[in-house]
């Protein structure tokens, strides 16, 4: 149900208004029918055999004057229950939780009720713009509130162990409920070299359009020792989409290093120094001179 309600909230329309033409062609059935009947009822060798007809006449064009109205209450009646911008936005939250956070956890073999709420971030992002082997419906439809709602999201969800960070990407069609091009990553703490943020252009255009450019993006970099380099962001400001999806990089980042700080303060309190070993003893030392 919740999924022809998403459907229906995207594709169907407020109805226009049915063509008059159709009433204006009842109406001068029951004129007509109206003034036969009263011509017959003044020339009184008609009035019986008009009478019932016409009666049976007018019971008829009020069934064709319902029946000509009726397609558009039904459609007016079905846009009518399609749901509010605040229910699509908590929709959405709701199954990347159920469906796209569940399914980062299955790939890499996660307890999650192990993991308390601060140990993982869900980052959605629209996806407007053709991706390659991507074949879901991709549209989007602009709400009473000036924010944009899309079908197709590409969704990163960051896990934040004790020992490294796991981050799962992957594009989450959402009239589908299918999750597609699944890609995994992880860092260990130790192996992170740094962590930058900061706005790039995206060298995409609009899906629909030729020259319509994505524009800027807010990214967060994390980048391995090695070189490698995990990109992640979550505000693309000109696809203006609901401020509830958007999940702050700065609150990612201020996570981040929380755990990195936290791992390297556990290294540094597991490494002790003993004091005393090798040292000598200072007291023996002052009575050995004393006695000499």
């Amino acid at each position: 149900m919740k999924s022809i309600q998403i459907s229906n909230y995207f594709f169907v329309e407020r109805p226009n208004y049915p063509e008059k033409k159709g009433l204006y062609l009842i109406a001068m059935l029951l004129f007509g029918v109206a003034f036969l009947v009263g011509i017959g009822i003044l020339i009184r060798f008609f009035s019986y055999p008009l009478i019932p007809f016409g009666i049976l006449a007018i019971f008829a064009g009020f069934y064709f004057l319902s029946q000509w109205k009726k397609p558009y209450l039904s459609a007016l009646e079905r846009f009518e229950s399609n749901p509010v911008d605040q229910e699509m936005d908590e929709w959405l939250l709701e199954d990347l939780t159920e469906k796209v956070k569940a399914r980062a956890f299955e790939r890499f073999e996660i307890d999650k009720s192990k993991l308390d709420s601060e140990r993982f971030l869900i980052l959605p992002t629209p996806l407007y713009w053709k991706a390659p082997g991507y074949y879901g419906q991709i549209n989007r439809k602009i709400g009473n509130d000036g924010a944009y709602r899309y079908t197709s999201w590409s969704v990163d969800v960051l896990i934040l162990t004790k020992n490294y960070v796991s981050v799962f990407s992957c594009i989450f069609d959402w009239l589908g409920g299918s999750i597609m091009h699944e890609e995994t990553n992880e860092f260990f703490y130790n192996d992170i070299s740094s962590i930058k943020t900061g706005y790039e252009n995206l060298d995409k255009v609009m899906f629909g359009t030729e020259d319509t450019e994505i524009g800027e993006i807010f990214k967060l970099k994390i980048v391995n020792v090695s070189g490698d380099i995990m990109v992640l962001f979550s505000d693309i400001p000109k696809l203006s989409a609901p401020q509830s999806t958007k999940i702050s990089i700065e609150d990612v980042v201020t996570r981040l290093r929380k755990m990195l700080r936290n791992r390297r303060l556990e290294e540094d309190l597991d490494f002790e120094v003993d004091n005393t070993k090798d040292l000598p003893n200072l007291d023996e030392d002052e009575n050995l001179s004393e006695e000499i």
